[in-house]
């Protein structure tokens, strides 16, 4: 493949910033299809992997302008957040998990192989009388992911950023056994968690190129090197930079009280 040929493609997100998928997928189909001033270059260009940040994944399989875009890409990955808080007053307008899951056997089937599939149980929380600090629930949703055959899985505790206006400050005193009982809990189900900013625990880039090449149809690692060489920020920023195409506006129609791009009052 020639230099220009590697040039023209792209790992792109849809988003760390917005729920696109769930909350605006006609405007995910606009720039995906380079329909924009923003993302002209993906209107002849090719996307290598795009990697897919929702807590409603539905829309992939029943919209069917969004289902025809994605079809093609080269690679759609799904960082699917399951937190067990889904229709409660922190995550208001997300699906409950039992109404989700249904869909999820039919997702891995697009997406084309169970490892596309990432599990993200984040945040980790404990607010008036709110908590996903429960092992059998982590469990129960462990157990059904691990039938899925997916391989990867990320936990967080939740962090507030400078704007949050949730009255919650510090992780629980009793996060560290949380966090090593919910590995054990993985481990036995054949998945690899790793818990982001835990001492042992954290073990890989929520974001990672060489993750990608991997896993794409044609083990295609022509931008690995290239995402790998571009400067992070700082010594800790632990995930591969990519063009993430969302941003926070149109506001994401979940509700989340803990969401750091437009928090709600707590």
């Amino acid at each position: 493949m020639s230099r220009r040929e590697i040039q023209k493609k792209y790992m792109v997100s849809a988003s760390r910033r917005n729920d696109c998928v769930a909350s605006d997928p006609d405007n995910l189909v606009r720039l995906l299809s380079g329909d924009t001033r923003a993302t002209a270059a993906l209107n002849n260009g090719i996307i290598h992997t795009l990697l897919i940040s929702t807590k409603d994944p539905r829309n992939i399989l029943t919209h069917s302008e969004l289902k025809k875009t994605l079809g093609r890409c080269e690679q759609v990955c799904v960082n699917l957040t399951v937190t067990g808080f889904g229709g409660s007053a922190l995550e208001p307008f997300v699906p409950e998990w039992s109404v989700l899951k249904g869909s999820l056997v039919e997702l891995v089937d697009f997406l084309g192989d169970p490892r596309r599939l990432v599990w993200c149980f984040d945040p980790i929380m404990e607010w008036r009388g709110l908590s996903n600090i429960d092992i059998g629930l982590f469990k129960e949703i462990a157990e059904y992911f691990s039938t899925l055959r997916i391989e990867r899985a990320f936990a967080m505790f939740y962090r507030p950023y400078k704007n949050s206006r949730l009255d919650v400050r510090d992780m629980p005193v009793h996060a560290s056994a949380f966090a090593a009982a919910m590995v054990d809990v993985c481990r036995d189900l054949k998945i690899d968690l790793s818990v982001c900013h835990m001492p042992r625990l954290h073990r890989r880039k929520c974001v990672d190129a060489s993750w990608y090449a991997s896993l794409h149809p044609d083990h295609d690692c022509s931008l690995v090197g290239h995402y790998e060489k571009v400067k992070k920020p700082t010594a800790t920023y632990c995930r591969d930079p990519i063009w993430d195409v969302g941003w926070y506006l149109p506001r994401c129609k979940h509700g989340c009280l803990y969401c750091y791009a437009a928090p709600a009052a707590g």
